[in-house]
C-alpha cells in the first residue's frame, strides 16, 4: 500500500518525530530498527506517512506509539520543526518530511528495538534523518533561553543551576557560567533553597511555580 502511494507522481508527506530524552549521561534521540525495506535493520527516526485529515502533531505521536511503544503521556514538550524535501531521500519515491521536535519524560521507555542514542554518538541515518536531527537540535537551541517550557521538559518542574549547565553542555547551548543564575532568574522562580552536589558550592534550585504572593 505504501509503495503504491509513493509511486504516484505527487510527493507524499511524511512526519518525522525527533524525540529527545535526557538520560543523566547525555541527551539521546529515539531511534527504531526498521523492519521492512528500504534500509531494513537500519536505525531511523520513527517516521510515518501523514494520514488524511491528520495533523503533523498527531502523526508524530502516532509514530512514537505505533513504532516505539511510547505513549503521548510521556511527551513533555512538542513543537513543529522544519521541512525536508531533499531529493532521493527515499528510494521508494518523492517525499516531503515535516519534523516534529519532542522532549520525553526521562523515565519513558519503548519496546525492544527502540533506543535513545546519544546525540554525540549517532550513526549515519537513512532518509536524510541525520540532517533532520541536526536541524531539529538547532531549532531547539534557538528556543532554549526563550521558551520557558523547554528546560523543565528535560529536567522537571524543579531543577538546579548545575543541572541546567550540564544540560546546556550536552546540547551544545551557548551560555555564560558567570551569568547563568541571573539568566535563570528572568525565566523561573528562585525557591530560596539549594542542592548539595558534591561539585563545589551548593547549586541554587529553581521552579516553574510562580513566586508566593
Amino acid at each position: 500500500m505504501t509503495q503504491a502511494i509513493m509511486n504516484a507522481s505527487q510527493p507524499v508527506i511524511s512526519v518525522d518525530p525527533v524525540a529527545l530524552r535526557h538520560t543523566g549521561e547525555g541527551v539521546g534521540v529515539v531511534l527504531v530498527e526498521r523492519q521492512f525495506a528500504p534500509f531494513r535493520h537500519r536505525r531511523a527516526l520513527p517516521g510515518v506517512m501523514l494520514a488524511a485529515g491528520e495533523s503533523a502533531h498527531a502523526a508524530a505521536l502516532r509514530g512514537l506509539r505505533d513504532k516505539c511503544g511510547v505513549e503521548a503521556g510521556a511527551v513533555r514538550w512538542q513543537a513543529a520543526g522544519r521541512y525536508n524535501d531533499e531529493r532521493n531521500r527515499d528510494p521508494r519515491g518523492a517525499t516531503i518530511s515535516l519534523t516534529q521536535i519532542l522532549v520525553l519524560d526521562p523515565a519513558a521507555h519503548g519496546w525492544e528495538g527502540t533506543w535513545a542514542v546519544p546525540l554525540t554518538a549517532l550513526p549515519k541515518l537513512p532518509f536524510a534523518h541525520s540532517q533532520i536531527v541536526a536541524d531539529a537540535v538547532e531549532d531547539l537551541l534557538a528556543r532554549f533561553w526563550v521558551d520557558t517550557r523547554v528546560i523543565p521538559a528535560f529536567l522537571g518542574a524543579t531543577f538546579s543551576t548545575l543541572e541546567v549547565a550540564v544540560l546546556a553542555e550536552y546540547l551544545g547551548v551557548e551560555m555564560s557560567q558567570a551569568n547563568l543564575a541571573r539568566r535563570l532568574g528572568t525565566m523561573f522562580t528562585d525557591t530560596g533553597r539549594s542542592q548539595v552536589t558534591g561539585r563545589g558550592r551548593p547549586a541554587r534550585l529553581w521552579t516553574t511555580e510562580p513566586p508566593p504572593s
